[in-house]
């Protein structure tokens, strides 16, 4: 396979993983270094501990908390850690598989990769890059490591989805016609969160002083969710349907209206205010419309079902322990 390619389908992913990196290596951790590093799976040996999941889980474990409260929401976090746990699995077995076979990806093609990372976060220079790396904890060699398993990953997924072939036009317009109103979209809001914990110091006056800026100056909500939730960037939380709100976020909500800052919100560990920030409502599509979309939508079925075939078969001939 060619530069041109390999550069097709690993670009995208590239940028998402050198981004990701920099965002961890950014954030607060909420936890021990007894539970960072306590190990929640092995395979074949190898260890993965909740330091290597926390990174692929944050913004949905965020997302979970504006959904679920109680025993929930601890089902909730479970859950989404056990899937990120699976994944985790299922990239070092694909990693395996890719040194067992004799094609390489070429040291040109990775180095390549590496300075387009550097310039995509506004390096100018390999020096410049690896300073930033520094200031963010992180070392290059790890950073080229990581980033030469991911186009891995990426080329040999690509591999057994490419055999698979594509969707005929025929599965595109039956499954237009099956699908017609789940296609005309979805009702969701995009939220950010503003939260005080139980545990705050002087609670009610904090409360008081947020609630006063908020209705006085709107536009201080992030830079309230950086004082006082500084592991959660912005606020953002994501896209959540109406109906899988937590109960005390759907009363708030009963009249959307975007831009609007909703809150106080008492909850059972603390208060909270939340921002609509988007109201996406549902609306009818035409075939043409979503013709690509639909195309899309079955090109990753087809690969999440030659995916699942292609780990479930590397997964029979490992050695897989899980400890939660």
């Amino acid at each position: 396979m060619g530069r041109f390619q390999l550069k097709k389908f690993f670009s995208i992913s590239v940028l998402l993983f050198a981004a990701t990196v920099l965002y961890s290596a950014d954030k607060k951790v909420e936890h021990t270094q007894a539970e960072v590093y306590s190990i929640l799976a092995s395979v074949n040996g190898n260890a993965i501990s909740l330091k290597d999941v926390l990174p692929l889980t944050r913004n949905l474990e965020y997302q979970a908390y504006a959904a679920f409260s109680g025993k929930k929401l601890e089902e909730e976090i479970r859950r989404i850690r056990k899937k990120a746990v699976d994944e985790l699995i299922d990239r070092k077995l694909i990693i395996a598989a890719y040194y067992k076979q004799t094609y390489r990806i070429a040291s040109a093609d990775i180095e390549h990769e590496l300075d387009d990372a550097a310039v995509r976060m506004g390096c100018r220079s390999r020096d410049e890059f690896r300073r930033k790396l520094r200031e963010n904890k992180l070392d290059i060699n790890d950073f080229r490591k990581e980033l030469e398993e991911r186009m891995i990953f990426q080329f040999m997924l690509h591999r057994q989805v490419t055999i698979a072939g594509t969707p005929t036009p025929q599965e595109v317009y039956e499954y237009y016609q099956k699908h017609k109103d789940e296609l005309s979209g979805t009702e969701t809001y995009e939220l950010a969160m503003l939260k005080l914990d139980q545990s705050t110091t002087d609670m009610a006056k904090e409360e008081a002083g947020i609630t006063q800026i908020l209705s006085n100056e709107p536009e201080r909500f992030a830079e309230l969710v950086r004082r006082y939730n500084p592991d959660n960037a912005d606020g953002r939380i994501g896209a959540i349907e109406p109906g899988k709100l937590r109960i005390e976020f759907s009363v708030a909500l009963k009249a959307p209206q975007e831009g609007k800052i909703y809150g106080p919100i008492k909850l059972d560990d603390g208060v909270a205010w939340i921002k609509l920030l988007k109201h996406n409502k549902k609306n009818d599509v035409s075939f043409n419309a979503v013709q690509e979309k639909i195309s899309r939508i079955l090109e990753m079925e087809q690969r999440k079902k030659v995916i699942e075939l292609y780990t479930r078969d590397l997964r029979r001939d490992a050695v897989l322990e899980y400890f939660f």
